[in-house]
């Protein structure tokens, strides 16, 4: 059974890595694309700045993808650990010492 959850775990660690980058660069496109297509819909002054604010935003956007999907990816790293090295060491046992 522990070896099936850590089997099934490793998968998702390898998606999620394989995933990240291109999702994370969408992400950054899409949030782009519709900042400037809600510029462009608007008919005012700051339609001019629409990529100036674009180009930030979709910074942004990417930085804090990869930084989520870094963090479900340690998530999931650190329970297919403690399933792997829960049946490899011993457990600990608290000693008093002696005086």
């Amino acid at each position: 059974m522990e070896s099936e959850r850590s089997d099934r775990l490793a998968l998702r660690v390898r998606i999620l890595d394989r995933v990240r980058r291109p999702a994370a660069i969408a992400a950054a496109i899409l949030a782009g694309i519709s900042i400037i297509g809600s510029f462009d819909a608007v008919q005012s002054e700051l339609r001019d700045y629409a990529i100036l604010l674009a180009i930030p935003l979709g910074t942004a956007t990417w930085w804090l993808t990869e930084v989520v999907f870094g963090a479900v990816i340690a998530v999931i790293e650190t329970t297919h650990h403690r399933i792997v090295a829960s049946s490899i060491l011993p457990v600990a046992t608290l000693r008093r010492r002696r005086r």
